[in-house]
């Protein structure tokens, strides 16, 4: 399907009185492109870093959704659950700034692993606010079999980057997670 992107056309109403013709807008510049494939003519997405980073990122979810589908998880729970497995005990509040969760949204994501019986809240003794999460065992079976799951994910991510370039774009996207804002 070709896209067309076509400037204003010339007002063709009123005749001009001079002999000189008005001057004439530049064709309408056509692009060939699929929509349907996703392809693009090299351009300013095709040069945008952040562009780039937003549709890997969509094409990564994708292949987790497809990898981790038996397992009905999420991205944002499948960190929040190897957080609480590695971390055991971490607070509510440590947690959500841990993983860039806003509070509400954790909130929502506790509710669902709780609901699953993947992990439980504990209150901290003189702190009526501050609770402690902690994975039940049923969570941290389901969250040991994730991670290993996880690590085909990360070895075929891998392999896509290239041997032996996995650790220099961790590198590159940690400096671009901590730079500052």
């Amino acid at each position: 399907m070709k896209a067309m992107l076509s400037a204003a056309k010339p007002p063709s109403a009123a005749k001009s009185k001079s002999r000189t013709a008005p001057p004439r807008k530049k064709a309408a510049r056509q692009i060939d492109s699929n929509p349907a494939s996703g392809e693009y003519p090299s351009g300013t997405l095709e040069r945008s870093l952040g562009y780039q980073l937003r549709m890997a990122q969509l094409r990564i979810y994708q292949l987790f959704a497809t990898l981790m589908t038996e397992f009905e998880i999420r991205p944002a729970q499948f960190a929040l659950l190897v957080l609480l497995f590695e971390c055991p005990g971490i607070t509510q509040t440590e947690a959500g700034n841990t993983l860039n969760i806003e509070k509400a949204n954790l909130t929502g994501l506790l509710l669902e692993l709780r609901e699953r019986n993947l992990m439980e809240r504990k209150g901290v003794a003189g702190d009526k606010r501050t609770y402690t999460l902690h994975l039940t065992s049923r969570g941290a079976k389901l969250t040991r079999k994730l991670i290993e799951r996880h690590e085909e994910f990360e070895e075929a991510l891998a392999g896509i980057v290239g041997a032996g370039k996995k650790d220099h774009l961790l590198a590159m996207l940690r400096k671009l997670r901590n730079a500052e804002k």
